[in-house]
């Protein structure tokens, strides 16, 4: 029954990680939290940041190049909160 018992660290270790064969050997990767935050935070950031601008675009001496401008930075912005997000989910070898 010894054996059988498994600590609180090792329960969660087990739950963050997402398990890999290959060539009858298994590689444990551990999602980055952190990175899946922050990227979900930037693109929030970046949907609402061209919402207050399209509010402000009516007011601008050129309306469309300014919302060119926006939508390029918005997009940069969310590309790469996207990218971090995969890449967090994906996580790293242990």
């Amino acid at each position: 029954m010894g054996n059988r018992v498994d600590t609180a660290k090792e329960l969660t270790h087990r739950n963050q990680c997402i398990s890999f064969c290959r060539g009858g050997r298994t590689a444990m990767r551990i999602k980055n939290r952190r990175i899946v935050i922050v990227g979900s935070v930037l693109f929030v950031i970046a949907i609402a940041f061209f919402f207050f601008m399209l509010s402000i675009a009516s007011k601008s001496n050129d309306p469309v190049d300014l919302m060119q401008t926006v939508g390029m930075v918005s997009g940069v912005v969310g590309g790469l909160s996207l990218t971090m997000i995969i890449i967090g989910l994906i996580g790293k070898k242990t």
